[in-house]
């Protein structure tokens, strides 16, 4: 009876570990996927020697404090400038029968934006024809009776109201030429009474008001163009900042969703008078707008800013170059500061890399303030931050190494269930003889 209890639990342990061997063997292929895992950077110490630190291309300088220009963070609005918007107004009364553009539509000076179809058109152009035929007729008039007079046979009389009746008719004429030549101005007209209107100037479509077959009154808005080549950036500055700001300062701009491209601009403009309700100074800031590669321009109006002011006041503050800064991948929700940097300790043979979570403030394209996280005198890494962030996942090598500890785990519990199994077994037939 207790041989063969001895016996049961013996096949109990031959069967856990069997268990064991087949779960190891299934886990040494389940830990170790190269094509479908997502190396993520792990924000760790990073011991690095002297060649690796080379090979990486890690570069690192000491902090200091330096004596810079003190900055105002506000938030702005991007504007289009008075002087580079205008309206197109109907200079006649009729009806639409041909729109050229669209919203957003891109035109060039004197580009053709619409045709009108008008009455008022027809009766200038036909009063400016019948004026032109009875000048002719003057003209000819006149010289008829100065060759008259000259020969003795026409009275002075008559030469003198040919002259006058020549005048006249060249007058009116005139006054009906510019009063037509008034309507050019926007654009230009046909015989058969249709008006062209023309944009005056290069730009965006940005209102249009206008369908085909609207019956239009003189002075009536059918679009508004703007040129967005150069814009304001309506900029609220605190009341307690008010003071420190001067037309002229430079303005770095950081407009949203551009990948932190920076923009400057000037300040062209400051208010006299005090929010009552937000209790900031209206700040205008001029920037050009600049193109991407398909020739768009990357600022919209109506968007928003962020504008950091270069007054003329100094202070001293601890400054790293940007590139310094490592960004925190968004869907990391363990980290929840925005950015980090290296701090470097030096030892004996190795390199020591720590991160370390810092605030920071833009100070201009290449530079930022640091606000906290950084002493003075401490070594930051500088380049090759990024891939320090990787330095310390597990390598092609050990990943092999560890793979290769499973197989070798694997065996060996293999070896062990099939020595059990080969003595009870063994001790089976040996009971039976």
């Amino acid at each position: 009876m207790k041989s063969k209890t001895t016996c049961h639990k013996v096949r109990f342990i031959a069967l856990i570990l069997l268990l064991v061997a087949i779960f190891s063997f299934f886990n040494s292929y389940s830990y170790h996927d190269g094509e479908d895992a997502d190396i993520k950077p792990v924000f760790k110490k990073v011991f690095l020697d002297e060649r690796t630190i080379k090979d990486f291309g890690i570069k690192t300088e000491k902090i200091k404090e330096e004596l810079v220009t003190e900055t105002i963070k506000a938030t702005g609005k991007i504007e289009e400038m008075p002087n580079n918007s205008f309206l197109v107004n109907s200079p006649v009364i009729g009806k639409i029968v041909e729109v050229h553009v669209d919203l957003g539509t891109k035109t060039k000076q004197w580009q053709p934006l619409a045709t009108i179809q008008s009455t008022q058109i027809s009766t200038l152009q036909g009063e400016v024809s019948n004026l032109e035929a009875e000048l002719e007729l003057a003209k000819s008039n006149f010289e008829r009776e100065k060759s008259l007079f000259e020969e003795g046979i026409s009275a002075k009389k008559e030469l003198e109201l040919a002259e006058k009746n020549l005048s006249s008719v060249e007058s009116k004429l005139n006054a009906a030429k510019n009063n037509l030549g008034l309507l050019s101005e926007n654009g230009s007209q046909s015989k058969e009474g249709l008006f062209e209107i023309k944009a005056k100037k290069s730009g965006i479509i940005v209102e249009r008001n206008l369908n085909i077959g609207q019956i239009v009154q003189t002075g009536d808005v059918l679009f508004k163009i703007i040129d967005p080549s150069n814009l304001w950036i309506n900029i609220d500055v605190y009341e307690k900042d008010a003071s420190k700001v001067k037309i002229g300062q430079r303005v770095l701009l950081i407009p949203d969703g551009l990948n932190k491209k920076f923009l400057e601009g000037k300040i062209n403009y400051v208010g006299s008078v005090i929010n009552n309700e937000s209790r900031t100074l209206p700040v205008k800031a001029e920037i050009k707008n600049p193109m991407d590669k398909s020739g768009e321009y990357l600022l919209q109006v109506g968007a928003f800013v962020e504008a950091v002011i270069h007054t003329s006041g100094k202070k001293t503050s601890v400054i790293i170059p940007r590139s310094a800064i490592v960004d925190v991948q968004k869907d990391d929700k363990e980290i929840k500061h925005k950015h980090i940097v290296y701090v470097r300790e030096r030892t004996e043979k190795k390199g020591k890399f720590i991160p370390r979570k810092i605030e920071v403030e833009s100070h201009d394209s290449n530079l930022v303030e640091v606000l906290s996280g950084l002493l003075h005198g401490e070594e930051v890494v500088t380049e090759g931050g990024y891939q320090l962030q990787f330095a310390n996942n597990p390598s092609k090598e050990n990943d092999e190494k560890a793979q290769g500890f499973n197989y070798y785990m694997v065996i060996l519990l293999a070896i062990i269930t099939l020595a059990i199994i080969g003595f009870l077994f063994r001790k089976k037939v040996l009971a039976k003889r």
